[in-house]
């Protein structure tokens, strides 16, 4: 019995044992479902948050794209509508009137300034006549409402007169009607008034915004103005070019007209400054001339020809030869003149010879010249024979005076001579003052021969 009773205590333990294991390997499964499902949860979490920063950030970008987007249409919309506002602008000065009110800079202005005048002149008459005609038709109006009160009162009167005239019971009823009807007709006259003067300026301007006044009616005929337009300002830019270009040419000239004049100009100065400098040495040297001219305090003044003082001949003799020379040159005498003027009108007439002589041939001037050589050698050797002949009859005329005159006898003693003294070897110096003296000796020992 206890043995059965174990037994039956073990298989009950084993029982369970076994449900525990079982109910073990069911949870320990269980808990690997868990493990297992939770992984996947994790897996799945990661997963979708992975997902939902890909979103997020694709969100984020698209985000930016449509606020770049909106700004870049805002951008292009406010474009748009300032160019809107330009074409709104540019209709708006297209306009007749808009564009007269906006001037000649305008479109409408340009399209006036091509416009003939011929259009502007039919447009002008046209306004003129629909003026005149409005007036006249206001003024016949007026002629109505005033001709018909004026029937209605005269068909009152004669419908009165009648009504008391009348003789019979009829005709004061018709002659009653026709006073009524005149009546009501005069009244109706009365009640029309007579219409107000039109506003012509106003009736112009509907005209002008309904009527078409634009001359062009074919773009070819603004094409054709344009090319027209375009060859002038073609032909006004090929003259100002010319113009430009001759202005030019003109400067340079100019420029080098003024270049050579004040190169001219130095040059001329230059040759002032040498020429002063020379005028200033020929007065030194003429001043110095004349002082060795004019040697010893009386008497007529000499010049000092190097043969010593008082024997040269004077100025009044150098004077009468040099206006005899002058005379011989070809010129007419005139007392007037200065020995240095007649030297100077010689000099003058000596260098216009020289410029003659220059083209004629060399062969045929040196002939002339060798002849008129020989021919001052002649009259040279004439003239020192002359002087050589009246020399000797001088001397000749001396001695004879000598031999003549009585002997005059020596009385006294007579004077010891002094010794002699040791000769020195003396060495002349020329000075610039001699050779001048002599270059004015030789000088004039050429014009006296």
């Amino acid at each position: 019995m206890s043995l059965d009773t174990k037994r039956a205590e073990i298989r009950k333990l084993e029982e369970r044992a076994r449900q525990r294991a079982e109910a073990l390997s069911k949870s320990e499964a269980m808990l690997e479902e868990d493990a297992v499902r939770f992984d996947a949860f994790l897996k799945e979490n990661d997963e979708k948050v992975q997902e939902a920063i890909r979103r997020a950030e694709a969100e984020a970008k698209a985000k930016a794209d449509r606020v770049a987007e909106i700004k870049r249409l805002n951008g292009a919309i406010a474009a748009l509508r300032s160019e809107l506002g330009k074409k709104e602008e540019a209709l708006a000065d297209c306009g007749r009137r808009e564009g007269r009110a906006a001037g000649p800079g305008s479109y409408q202005g340009f399209l006036d300034s091509v416009t003939p005048q011929e259009h502007f002149e039919k447009l002008a008459a046209a306004r003129q006549e629909r003026r005149a005609a409005r007036l006249a038709a206001w003024q016949a109006g007026c002629a109505a409402v005033a001709r018909r009160r004026d029937d209605a009162y005269l068909a009152k009167t004669r419908a009165e007169a009648a009504f008391s005239g009348a003789r019979t019971q009829q005709e004061a009823e018709r002659a009653e009607r026709a006073v009524k009807e005149a009546a009501a007709e005069l009244k109706e006259a009365l009640r029309a008034k007579e219409a107000p003067r039109p506003d012509l300026d106003a009736l112009e301007a509907a005209d002008d915004a309904s009527d078409e006044t634009m001359h062009f009616k074919n773009p070819r005929q603004l094409l054709a103005v344009f090319s027209q337009l375009e060859e002038d300002n073609l032909f006004l830019i090929q003259n100002c070019q010319e113009a430009e270009e001759q202005l030019e040419e003109v400067k340079a000239r100019h420029r080098a007209a003024v270049a050579k004049a004040d190169s001219e100009v130095d040059a001329l100065k230059g040759q002032i400054t040498r020429l002063e400098g020379r005028v200033a040495a020929a007065h030194a040297r003429a001043e110095r001339l004349r002082e060795r001219a004019t040697e010893g305090g009386s008497g007529a003044p000499r010049l000092a020809l190097g043969v010593g003082a008082g024997e040269g001949p004077t100025l009044d003799e150098l004077g009468s030869k040099v206006a005899e020379v002058y005379g011989r040159c070809g010129f007419d005498p005139d007392a007037s003149l200065t020995m240095l003027q007649m030297l100077t009108s010689m000099e003058v007439r000596l260098q216009e010879c020289l410029a003659q002589v220059e083209p004629m041939p060399a062969e045929w001037v040196a002939d002339v010249e060798r002849s008129r050589e020989k021919e001052r050698r002649q009259v040279a050797r004439e003239e020192k024979l002359r002087t050589q002949t009246e020399d000797h009859e001088a001397r000749v005329q001396r001695a004879l005076e000598r031999a003549a005159a009585p002997v005059f006898k020596k009385t006294g003693k007579p004077p010891m001579p002094r010794s002699a003294l040791p000769k020195r070897r003396v060495v002349q110096e020329r000075s610039a003052r001699d050779e001048e003296e002599e270059e004015l000796a030789a000088f004039l020992a050429r014009e006296l021969l």
